[in-house]
């Protein structure tokens, strides 16, 4: 800063300033480069501000994306949710779910020309995911009841307790 003020007193060496003019020359020199350094400080500021912007902005897409992700798993929760309400409320859904597994037992045997046991049914059922069991213990008593009813009406024939559909007569 002296180097300037220096050099200004140098320009006018064969004139006599007064000690008030070379303040104000030392002044306005100070002032140039105060507005100098502050309007590189307020370039780096503004640089800062952008780049905090940047970052803001990202994040707030990600928190977007990830509320949206929340937002589908919980639309999923209350799915469920309605539907086993649904279920205890209407007296009907141990019958639908039977109607289930007995359609789930009845394509268990269509996969196969041979007759299979409860747990061979139970284990196609299982690999095609076609009924939900909730305890892998009951699922063959399970299964079993609802082979018994399809055997009932004729749909299917237990001997020995393999299950097998019944065998086709050939029109006469």
């Amino acid at each position: 800063m002296t180097e300037r003020i220096i050099s200004i007193r140098q320009l006018r060496p064969d004139k006599l300033v007064s000690r008030g003019q070379c303040c104000a020359t030392e002044i306005s020199t100070m002032n140039l480069q105060s507005e100098s350094t502050r309007a590189a400080e307020v370039g780096r500021q503004q640089m800062s501000i952008v780049a905090v912007k940047n970052r803001l902005t990202a994040e707030l897409q990600d928190l977007a994306r990830v509320n949206g992700e929340i937002t589908a798993q919980v639309r999923k929760i209350q799915r469920v949710v309605s539907r086993l309400r649904k279920g205890h409320e209407s007296e009907n859904s141990s019958q639908s779910s039977s109607g289930q597994l007995i359609r789930a037992c009845r394509i268990a045997l269509l996969e196969s020309e041979e007759s299979q046991t409860a747990s061979q049914i139970q284990a196609r059922i299982e690999r095609r995911a076609s009924f939900c069991f909730l305890g892998s213990e009951s699922a063959a008593n399970i299964i079993r009841q609802a082979l018994e009813e399809m055997a009932a009406v004729g749909e299917v024939r237990c001997h020995d307790s393999f299950w097998a559909r019944p065998l086709t007569r050939s029109p006469h």
